[in-house]
């Protein structure tokens, strides 16, 4: 194993905002903090929710300003890694491989890329160059979901070497089971979390919890916490259901999403598309009994019908059914909840990220840390 006391490691993020990725940042810079040398974190997007935790860790934060051309921002990071003088560029987001390479490369660091979503989505979704460079010129790359390395080395598009698998993590310690929740039994609260885009899939989980208020004797609240580009035309759907303003809550960004899961009976994941979601470890985590859809590795993670269930994507019917089916199911929540739990204490606890993070580095300095 590395000696990681010496080590100066630069993250480069796209934002600092309340993303996952972002969060993962957070788990990764507490992680490292105690056993590295320095942490420096670039950001080419100006202040952010995770700026002020990062640095209460105590690693330095620098804003690469977004406003100023795009070749005056690349020369702003330059300097600001440079100055660090980092032996780790790691990228945080697909979308900044290319600055964190360039970052590596001028101050005689190795750069590790990073992948955060299905492998299809990064790269579709990056263009040509931008995704060409984003996969080439970074040493290594890491991705949160095997599903993602499957699909990039599938398609030709890395070697079997080129990426290494860091599983998302979740603190199972600020996420926990709730001992405190009032069940009313004529009401059953689902919960969704996520940024208000096209690939949440939300506007499927509207017309399903509307079938579910039209076939139930039950009457569903569902809150989804979060922000974005669709959040007007979501709650215009929403209204021409009918379920505005009683069945549907349109809670924004919170920095206390905790909170909400303690208070769900049922969390839904709707996504088109994904890596490794956080929110659903956090739900899990949490004890809820997750409905997720077959994207990214939750195949892997849940099991059908032992710790969640799965339905594909897009299947408004398939997801009414497995609501309807945990809302009657008291007994079946429960049980999949206490599964679900289990499941992310053995396999994704944050007490696992500092040793995978070390074998991921002796990959990438190899026998060049010393020289």
């Amino acid at each position: 194993m590395i000696d990681c006391s010496a080590l100066r490691i630069s993250f480069v993020a796209g934002t600092l905002g309340q993303g996952g990725a972002e969060r993962q940042l957070y788990y990764m810079v507490r992680a490292l903090i105690n056993h590295v040398e320095a942490i420096q974190i670039v950001s080419l997007t100006d202040g952010g929710y995770w700026a002020q935790p990062l640095r209460n860790l105590g690693a330095e934060v620098v804003f690469v300003h977004p406003f100023r051309p795009r070749l005056a921002r690349v020369r702003n990071l330059i300097i600001a890694v440079k100055h660090f003088r980092p032996h780790i560029v790691q990228s945080q987001h697909f979308f900044v491989n290319g600055y964190a390479a360039m970052g590596a490369l001028a101050s005689g660091a190795f750069a590790l890329g990073a992948i955060r979503g299905n492998g299809a989505y990064d790269f579709e979704s990056a263009g040509f160059v931008g995704a060409r460079l984003g996969l080439w010129l970074p040493r290594l790359l890491v991705a949160n979901s095997q599903a993602a390395i499957d699909y990039l080395y599938n398609s030709r598009l890395i070697n079997s070497r080129k990426a290494l698998l860091l599983p998302n993590v979740v603190d199972v310690e600020q996420f926990q089971p709730s001992t405190n929740v009032l069940t009313v039994e004529s009401h059953i609260r689902i919960l969704a979390v996520g940024r208000l885009v096209q690939l949440k899939g939300f506007d499927m989980l509207l017309r399903a919890v509307d079938q579910f208020r039209k076939a139930s004797s039950l009457t569903p609240c569902l809150f989804i916490v979060g922000d974005g580009p669709r959040r007007a035309n979501l709650i215009k759907l929403a209204d021409s259901l009918g379920l505005m303003p009683d069945t549907v809550r349109f809670c924004g960004e919170t920095s206390d999403v905790a909170s909400y899961y303690e208070r769900a009976d049922v969390f839904v994941l709707s996504s088109l598309h994904e890596g490794t979601p956080n929110v659903v470890l956090e739900a899990m985590a949490a004890g809820l009994p997750v409905i997720a859809t077959r994207v990214g590795d939750l195949p892997d993670i849940i099991t059908h019908e032992h710790n969640g269930l799965l339905v594909d994507v897009g299947d408004v019917d398939g997801m009414l059914a497995s609501i309807r089916r945990l809302a009657e199911d008291s007994d079946l929540r429960k049980l999949l909840g206490r599964r679900a739990r289990r499941t992310v204490e053995t396999r994704f606890s944050h007490q696992a990220l500092f040793p995978n993070l070390v074998s991921i580095y002796e990959r990438l300095l190899d026998s060049s840390f010393d020289k």
